[in-house]
């Protein structure tokens, strides 16, 4: 039986979760064509009584008053129905089968969908004329019009369903990035370094020996601007610095937000030579804008003079591991940790690399 066979095979296509809607729709309106004949359909989406055209035949091209047309003419009558010209209700539809040319047409059948009253998917089928019309009765039939109707609501159930399926999947994926990232600035949270990290060894896995160059960073006068002009203005630093950080290393590693006004970058398979030379970048970037200036003044919303041993500057230290495990990145950041407390400690507005004959410890 035809359609116990289309119905079995329409279920599976319903039921499943590896596809795209539109790659759902498309299936789903071909395999209807197929098997009942029909020269033209159309399957539209409606949001507050406008139409959205999200299926027809390629070699027909509705024009925006017919896409609305037909959505009115449901708007007026939200009943399904079968008609075709040898009935006396074909007539009864000449609002709608007008649209597509009433002597052109043999056959239609419409399926409305109505939520809470409102009108939210049509389906529409057609038959058309042929020159060989007046001995062709394959027209459209009162079990077909059941076959469309359970059909079309499975198929708006289906993609009711793929669309709740993809919006909890975009929330998980939000909800993944905000668990690993500092909501702030952006960058990768001491959460996000671990996952990082351990992606980064699996990378690394079969190359041990591969060299990781750590900057830690700390940035100089940062409680200064929080005291002085609230903790607003300390957001604009912390969120400029977070943006230096994004550009310089963006083919080269990553950057952390590791607490309060300390950062991390990681910069996998590099040397200490690339360490000096981001942290002579980010100074660079920092004397472009004049320590942000002109961001601050336009938070603060006027003018202001700092001190020049006030200005908004970091301090760094620099260390390269040997190895690319977790035990080594640990150890390549105390000893940036240390090489950074002889810098803060000193001149501060520098980069110190720690060396193993260094007095660097604190």
């Amino acid at each position: 039986n035809k359609s116990i066979d289309f119905l079995t095979n329409w279920q599976e296509l319903m039921n499943r979760d590896d596809i795209q809607s539109s790659a759902l729709i498309n299936t789903a309106m071909y395999s209807i064509q197929n098997n009942y004949n029909a020269d033209k359909i159309l399957f539209i989406g409606v949001e507050n009584g406008k139409a959205d055209l999200l299926y027809c035949d390629r070699d027909y091209h509705p024009s925006p008053e017919v896409l609305q047309g037909i959505v009115s003419f449901f708007i007026r009558n939200p009943v399904e129905f079968m008609t075709n010209r040898l009935e006396k209700s074909f007539y009864d539809y000449k609002d709608l089968i007008g649209l597509f040319g009433i002597n052109k047409i043999v056959s239609v059948i419409g399926v409305p969908i109505v939520v809470d009253g409102k009108l939210k998917s049509v389906l529409v089928a057609l038959m058309e004329m042929h020159d060989n019309f007046a001995n062709n009765f394959s027209l459209f039939v009162d079990g077909d019009l059941t076959i469309f109707s359970v059909a079309f609501h499975q198929l708006v159930d289906a993609l009711n369903r793929l669309a709740t399926q993809e919006r909890i999947r975009k929330m998980n994926a939000q909800l993944e990035q905000t668990s690993v990232t500092d909501m702030l600035t952006g960058l990768y949270n001491r959460q996000g370094f671990v996952k990082t990290l351990g992606e980064e060894m699996k990378k690394y896995s079969t190359a041990p020996d591969v060299t990781t160059t750590v900057l830690y960073i700390d940035l100089d006068n940062f409680k200064f601007y929080n005291d002085t002009f609230g903790h607003a203005i300390g957001d604009v630093i912390l969120v400029s610095f977070a943006n230096i950080f994004k550009q310089i290393t963006k083919d080269k590693g990553y950057a952390i937000r590791y607490g309060g006004d300390e950062f991390v970058i990681v910069l996998p398979d590099s040397s200490e030579e690339e360490g000096v030379e981001i942290a002579k970048s980010i100074y660079a970037r920092l004397d472009e804008t004049d320590g942000f200036a002109e961001k601050l003044k336009e938070k603060m919303g006027r003018d202001f003079k700092i001190d020049p041993n006030n200005r908004v500057s970091c301090s760094i230290g620099i260390s390269t591991a040997s190895v690319f495990s977790p035990e080594a990145i640990e150890e390549a950041m105390k000893q940036a940790d240390d090489a950074l407390y002889v810098v803060k400690k000193t001149t501060k507005r520098n980069y110190r690399v720690w060396k193993p004959d260094s007095q660097d410890s604190r």
